[in-house]
């Protein structure tokens, strides 16, 4: 919002001038231009243009026109989508009358836009506007001056303070089109799905989400201005179709329909996403120290740093990052500061947060207090040594925390002594009580977090990308054999174990669908006789019902997917088992207790 009001006041002040005396009919009159910069060499970043070359900034580019957010710098993408505008009423109308129409539309369009809009609301209410005042005369010509600076069709922002957005450079469409919100998606991250169809009128559509692994699922799609938009969570765990939640495994794809029914001829509109795995969560022994600090004697909130290396984190790299004395991490852009240190506060921020509450560096409760850096190859760390910001009397208690970021991509959260009281930091009205521990790619709905009853001297928790060296987990499958036959129960056992990392998980596909998963958590000295990593505890066995799968009698087919920590699968066998259900009833095995006997007492 406050980035529009910035461009209101070039757009209209570049046509403006305040006459003497008394406004004819209550207008103000209008006169030339009394800033002939353009916007070069003043105080905006780049001329005013129709011309890409000369002016390339777009809707995508929304908190990125200097290295952050900004008011002004953002309030030019608007000005530049009104310019075009401008630009096409008077190739519509001519120099006057295209010149009047847009000063027109626009100021109506200010009268009847939402409350606290963002630049897509903004463009809707012109468009109303113009169909208002003119009765839709200029609707093509507005669209294309929106879309040629990405804020076309698909374009949808959530909210007006944010900067995570969808940009888009397509016109409106009667025969209908699907945007993802966010690509790739993190498993256990919801959905976002945005649809545009001109015929449409109807309060509610639906379209229909499928997962790679076999899981089928409705979505609502909910009218929003000139688009529909709708959301449903995804999920790790396997679960049945239509059940309001899209279950994923690492590998997948998202692919969403919808079906455009009616002229220009009814037909299937698709698209496809890829996925990411999470950060995979484990600890470490208890460790808390670092050579070769440097203070960086924060006295402000926060101080920009430079990081040794380009730091991989969920699908962006990042040279340097804001290090806040409350004990966030953030990257793309600065966070309000005394505001809230939730989890909902974390979901808007690219950050990382090893300790996140109000904290002071400034205080008296140990020696020294500060933020420290220190670099290793391949690595830097970032240590915390302050206290609380209290609520009571007597001031805080002391905190002492890190974080060390890896070249990698993976993140080592340690601890040290103190940490205690942490509830009794100070929150902001209307925020929940932190702290708050984890990491967000800053898509305002998603986060991974971690909750510990204390963090004094508390093991290293390491946090491991879903992306690396390369290195795939190595599996096989002893049953079922090729050609073997089931009744009842379909037994799955194998070995899985990685080279490298941790095998996270073992998905078992029958028939191409995702139906069980396992746990590398059965001892096996027999393969272990040369040792790999993970061993003894590298087999897996699971009886599947074969009732419970819905398998008909006859041949089918398995394969598993083993992935490991750092995101990647791998499936097993290079082609899928061929195995067969038979009828009846599978032999079962005999057991009896002989001690205790029923009601004994023992000790």
């Amino acid at each position: 919002g406050a980035a529009m009001g910035e461009a209101w006041s070039d757009f209209f002040g570049l046509e403006y001038t305040l006459p003497t005396g008394a406004p004819p009919d209550g207008f103000y009159a209008l006169s030339e231009y009394f800033d002939q910069d353009w916007g070069a060499g003043d105080i905006r970043t780049r001329g005013y243009s129709t011309n890409m070359d000369l002016n390339p900034l777009t809707y995508a580019n929304l908190g990125q026109v200097i290295p952050e957010p900004e008011v002004h710098a953002d309030g030019e993408i608007w000005f530049e989508a009104l310019w075009e505008v401008r630009a096409n009423l008077i190739k519509q109308f001519g120099e006057a009358e295209g010149r009047r129409r847009v000063r027109l539309i626009v100021l109506d369009g200010m009268k009847l836009s939402v409350p606290a809009p963002t630049m897509i609301n903004m463009r809707d209410a012109i468009l109303l506007a113009d169909r208002v005042d003119f009765n839709g005369a200029s609707q093509d010509q507005i669209w294309a001056g929106f879309a040629k600076r990405g804020m076309g069709a698909l374009a949808y922002s959530l909210k007006g303070d944010s900067v995570h957005i969808v940009s888009s450079f397509d016109l409106p469409s009667s025969a209908g089109q699907l945007k993802f919100y966010d690509d790739p998606l993190v498993i256990g991250e919801p959905i976002r799905l945005i649809l545009q169809d001109s015929t449409l009128t109807a309060r509610t559509v639906r379209a229909q989400l499928t997962a790679g692994s076999g899981d089928v699922e409705n979505i609502a799609l909910v009218k929003t201005g000139s688009i529909y938009v709708g959301t449903i969570g995804t999920t790790a765990n396997i679960g049945a179709k239509f059940n309001n939640s899209l279950s994923l495994v690492p590998g997948d794809a998202i692919s969403a329909y919808y079906v455009h029914f009616g002229a220009p001829a009814t037909k299937q509109i698709t698209t496809k996403i890829g996925i990411s795995a999470p950060y995979f969560f484990s600890s470490q022994p208890a460790a808390f120290t670092f050579a070769n600090e440097q203070r960086l004697r924060l006295t402000s909130s926060v101080a920009r740093i430079n990081l040794p290396f380009s730091f991989p984190f969920y699908s962006k790299k990042y040279s340097s990052a804001y290090v806040y004395r409350n004990g966030l991490i953030a990257f793309d852009s600065p966070v309000a500061f005394n505001a809230c240190t939730d989890t909902p506060a974390l979901a808007e921020t690219v950050g990382i947060a090893p300790l996140w509450l109000n904290l002071i560096t400034t205080g008296a409760a140990q020696p020294a207090e500060d933020v420290y850096v220190s670099a290793q190859t391949g690595s830097v760390t970032f240590r915390w040594a302050a206290e609380t910001q209290s609520i009571f009397a007597g001031g805080g208690s002391a905190v002492n925390f890190a974080a060390t970021l890896f070249d990698s991509g993976r993140i080592q959260f340690s601890y040290g002594s103190g940490n205690h009281e942490l509830a009794s930091a100070a929150t902001a009205s209307g925020c929940s009580p932190g702290p708050t521990v984890g990491i967000s790619n800053g898509h305002e709905v998603f986060t991974q977090t971690i909750v510990a009853s204390s963090f004094d001297n508390l093991v290293v928790l390491r946090l491991d990308p879903p992306f690396g060296d390369g290195v795939a987990p190595i599996a096989t499958v002893e049953s079922p054999s090729a050609g073997q036959h089931f009744q009842d129960i379909l037994q799955v056992t194998g070995i899985a174990y990685d080279p490298v990392a941790v095998v996270s998980r073992v998905d078992i596909f029958v028939d191409g669908t995702v139906v069980a998963r396992a746990t590398p958590n059965v001892a096996r000295a027999d393969f272990c006789r040369t040792f790999v990593p993970g061993c003894p505890n590298v087999g897996f066995s699971l009886p599947l019902n074969v009732a419970a799968l819905g398998l008909s009698t006859g041949q089918h087919t398995l394969k598993i997917r083993v992935t490991n920590s750092r995101g990647l699968p791998k499936e097993f066998p290079d082609t899928p088992i061929s195995f067969f259900v038979d009828p009846g009833q599978a032999r079962l095995p005999y057991g009896k207790i002989e001690l205790p006997a029923a009601g004994a007492t023992v000790s």
